[in-house]
């Protein structure tokens, strides 16, 4: 860890530190980082404004403060030379997020790297007196993506959404999950919603009526939240996507904060585990009845200390109404009117296209009433991720997939569809599959694999009543998001076995007593027995028999080996031959002399029986 003045002046390497924490968040789509320690003010002062280098990252320290011995400092990812330099005025119409960032970044020595983000969309941003910070922050909210800074590169990275990876981490207890604290609140909590589309467009006539939808499974407190995004011109797609909105809304506010051990820092063998921020993980906690899957939203790694580390999940990524705010920030800057020029923006096989209407002589009339000339038509159809369109009819992208279960190749009828790269349909599968490499063919367009993470769906994992959102890539038909039902039910099963390993493992490290009292018979080859009831609910116990000083143990009886011999022998004049039994029907242990010498009945004995595994 190396420090330099804020004019890049070497100053001193950090040897000694205290509480030295690296932290992570995602904050409304911006990846934050920081770190903090205490150093000893003897190695020499390090001043706000400083610059921290640690793992190939540039920290500018903020906080500073100190006492005789001691300084403490709190650094953030240095991206002063993105929020010191001011643009004073941007007119952007019509562009895609690599133009802005572009503009963003213009003489600031900065570079971007799309990982991938939408390049096709376009907007319209203004912006007065803000800086280069801000508009990427803009950016962030207007196209909805997610941002990450490496500070070292100078290079800024635009996701669709950050984190990711292919083999999903798990958190699970007694082995990487140390401890799990949960909050829960209902602050940002809604059971009704109103939704409205372009030109306030409502949901009754899809809705028996009712321009309002309701989720009562948590209560039947009515709560309403009225949602508006004009980029929806068809009802029914305005109410499947207001329904999975209030989905997220109509339960708790769920955060799970969790102690857990980096086992992936450990070993090669462990890289499973790997996680980062802004991955989905699996939580299990079996004491806590807890099987989750969450989005990892902070980190705090203690690397002196690693046994400190936590991760807090989250089941919102964002609030109502900061998720309100994004998406009139969208939808605002979608349109505009410029120059005498209507520019309307729409998405066309994918690719991104722009209609200017030319307004002519009637312009004035135009501009100064608010109202546009009408049209029945399109000049020409247009697709739109793969639906033609030309404005005479309404189009959907939902279809029902009837075909069995046992068939590979499904089909399904969708009006107006052609087979584009980009192309996307809601599929409602009625029968659950059973068939490996499934394919779909819409309208009679090609049969093409459905792909989930890169590979072919596997068998059983489109159940009866599924809905999949599926887009083409050109070769296959991929599945958009989880498919969590399923993937849960698994969990759930493999939760079950662990479980009970749990148990298992718990129960041996921590026996139960359940006998403590003293079993010695009183004549030779005669059977004496002790009653244990709790004995029904155990499967391998173990027992303490004593053997006069010969031979005194632990002896271990399963119910498929309920009954053990034992000699103890200490010399001619002192020896005996036992036999011990535990019947777990009739919940009772024995205890037989076989044959003795030197030792009375007394010096032969059971004296304690300890449950090992229950049933």
């Amino acid at each position: 860890m190396k420090v330099c003045s804020y004019q890049s002046v070497f100053k001193r390497i950090v040897s000694q530190r205290k509480d030295f924490k690296v932290e992570e968040k995602l904050d409304n789509g911006i990846v934050k980082k920081q770190i903090s320690f205490t150093y000893p003010i003897e190695d020499g002062k390090i001043c706000c404004e400083d610059i921290i280098e640690y793992d190939d990252e540039y920290y500018r320290v903020k906080e500073a403060p100190e006492n005789e011995r001691s300084g403490t400092i709190v650094a953030i990812q240095d991206t002063d030379s993105l929020s010191g330099h001011p643009i004073q005025n941007l007119r952007g119409t019509g562009m895609t997020i690599l133009q802005y960032a572009n503009i963003a970044l213009q003489n600031t020595g900065w570079g971007y790297k799309n990982v991938p983000a939408n390049t096709v969309d376009i907007r319209n941003i203004t912006e007065d007196n803000t800086n280069s910070m801000k508009m990427l922050e803009k950016i962030a909210e207007v196209f909805w993506v997610e941002i990450e800074f490496r500070t070292k590169e100078k290079r800024v990275l635009f996701y669709n959404r950050v984190g990711g990876r292919i083999k999903i981490p798990r958190f699970i207890k007694g082995f990487n999950l140390k401890s799990l604290d949960v909050k829960t609140d209902t602050y940002d909590f809604y059971t009704r919603i109103i939704p409205y589309g372009k030109d306030r467009l409502t949901i009754e006539s899809v809705n028996d009526g009712k321009n309002y939808l309701n989720n009562m499974k948590y209560t039947s407190t009515v709560r309403t939240a009225i949602w508006e995004d004009t980029n929806y011109t068809d009802a029914v797609q305005l109410k499947n996507m207001a329904e999975k909105k209030l989905g997220e809304l109509a339960k708790p506010k769920i955060t799970y904060t969790a102690q857990i051990f980096d086992v992936a820092s450990i070993s090669e063998e462990y890289a499973d585990f790997a996680f980062g921020i802004g991955d989905e993980a699996d939580i299990i906690e079996p004491d806590m009845e807890i099987m989750a899957r969450e989005r990892i939203v902070r980190i705090a790694r203690y690397p002196d200390n690693p046994e400190k580390n936590t991760v807090e999940f989250s089941n919102r990524n964002i609030s109502f109404s900061d998720m309100q705010k994004k998406l009139l920030a969208a939808s605002d800057s979608i349109s505009n009117v410029t120059n005498g020029k209507v520019v309307i923006s729409s998405k066309v096989d994918g690719l991104q296209g722009t209609v200017q209407v030319a307004v002519n002589s009637a312009a004035p009339n135009f501009l100064s009433s608010g109202r546009a000339p009408s049209a029945d038509k399109w000049q020409t159809a247009r697709y739109l991720e793969g639906v033609g369109v030309d404005g005479t009819v309404n189009r959907h992208h939902y279809v029902t997939c009837s075909t069995s279960g046992g068939t590979k190749a499904k089909a399904a009828s969708l009006a107006g569809f052609a087979l584009l790269t980009g192309a996307r349909v809601v599929v409602l599968f009625s029968n659950a599959n059973t068939a490996s490499n499934p394919t779909l063919n819409i309208s009679s367009t090609g049969a093409k694999p459905i792909y989930y993470r890169n590979s072919a769906i596997p068998a059983n994992y489109i159940q009866a009543g599924t809905v999949l959102e599926l887009v083409y890539s050109g070769s296959y038909w991929r599945v958009i998001g989880d498919l969590a039902q399923y993937q849960a039910d698994e969990l759930k099963t493999e939760n079950s076995t662990l479980k009970a390993e749990h148990d298992a493992l718990a129960v041996r490290i921590t026996p139960v007593v359940l006998y403590s009292s003293t079993l010695s018979a009183s004549a030779l080859n005669t059977w004496v027995y002790a009653s244990i009831p709790s004995l029904k609910d155990w499967k391998e116990v173990r027992m303490w028999l004593e053997v006069g000083d010969a031979d005194c143990r632990y002896n271990t009886l399963t119910r498929e080996h309920t009954q053990i011999c034992v000699s103890g022998y200490a010399n001619a004049n002192y020896n005996g031959m036992v036999r011990a039994s535990c019947d777990f029907t009739n919940t009772r242990i024995g205890l037989m002399v076989r044959s003795m010498a030197g030792w009375n009945f007394s010096n032969i004995r059971i004296i304690r029986v300890e449950g090992l595994v229950k049933v």
